[in-house]
């Protein structure tokens, strides 16, 4: 039985948002995105998230644990312009991490995505030790220690997943 479920973000998950994104690992980790309020919240997911799903039908979903409802995470894939293919993500919030959720999330992910693309992406930091384990359980391999976004000076890690189920190819 699945122990999460993962679905496109909604306007109520505008609070969940705020304790998420003022975790001390998502701020170390991610960034501080300065979601302080619902109103940021709510600005957040119309600017970053919804545009996300309705250009590509896909983004970076609300995780729920499948008993109750409630919201523990964030998982998906996101296009950037930096990137060829999609940037796997994840986070959760810290009574969350480190039960088998974020596996749980992104084997979901490459389960129902890999077939659409030859490569999945990934970027950690450099001390973000729970995320490149996952990656490499996930089969990612690191391919630039030296990454960097734009306008943004840190040095990343950057991770690359060939995936099998769109590499095939017709032998006949």
């Amino acid at each position: 039985m699945n122990r999460i479920i993962l679905r496109a973000p909604e306007p109520k998950d505008a609070e969940f948002l705020i304790e998420l994104m003022n975790t001390p690992a998502y701020i170390k980790y991610i960034g501080d995105r300065n979601i302080h309020s619902i109103k940021d919240a709510e600005t957040f997911l119309e600017n970053r998230c919804y545009p996300q799903f309705k250009e590509h039908g896909f983004g970076m979903f609300t995780v729920d644990l499948a008993e109750t409802g409630k919201s523990i995470g964030i998982s998906g894939l996101v296009i950037r312009p930096e990137l060829p293919y999609p940037d796997m993500g994840f986070a959760f919030l810290p009574e969350y991490e480190g039960k088998g959720l974020a596996r749980e999330a992104t084997d979901y992910l490459i389960q129902h995505y890999e077939a659409k693309f030859p490569e999945f992406y990934a970027i950690t930091t450099h001390d973000n030790e729970r995320s490149k384990a996952l990656l490499g359980k996930q089969g990612f391999q690191l391919v630039d220690d030296n990454f960097s976004l734009p306008n943004d000076p840190e040095r990343l890690f950057l991770f690359k997943r060939v995936n099998v189920g769109n590499s095939k190819q017709d032998l006949t």
